[in-house]
């Protein structure tokens, strides 16, 4: 994890912050999402760490904050089936009213 971790403050690509996350989750590292949260600190809309790290959210049953997630990458990517299908569970499992709007 940590070369991974090196490389990717040099190359900056969005595929190494969710490789490293990988590894980190499989290897069972304590807060293995802390490469994604700080690639989206720096790169707010990119599309696959925000997808990365809300389905690591829904593992987590952290409803709430996967869904928030997937409504940043539906205001940039509306027609993403699975943000849209991912958000309404999330929504429906939270028993949000607003579920299949």
């Amino acid at each position: 994890a940590a070369s991974l971790s090196s490389a990717n403050a040099r190359l900056n690509q969005p595929a190494l912050a969710v490789r490293e996350f990988v590894v980190r989750r499989q290897g069972g590292l304590t807060a293995p999402e802390a490469p994604l949260e700080r690639w989206l600190q720096r790169n707010p809309n990119e599309g696959v760490v925000l997808h990365a790290l809300a389905e690591h959210r829904l593992s987590q049953g952290r409803m709430k904050d996967a869904l928030e997630l997937y409504r940043r990458l539906l205001d940039r990517q509306p027609r993403d089936a699975v943000a849209l299908n991912n958000a309404a569970w999330a929504s429906a499992t939270r028993g949000d009213a607003d579920a299949l709007a």
